[in-house]
């Protein structure tokens, strides 16, 4: 289950930068 390790890193790294955060918002 590689895909499913790789999701979950690429989410905390945007959310660290506020960018998704906002679009999340």
């Amino acid at each position: 289950a590689p895909p499913e390790d790789a999701q979950p890193v690429a989410i905390p790294l945007p959310v660290s930068l506020g960018d998704a955060g906002h679009r999340s918002s």
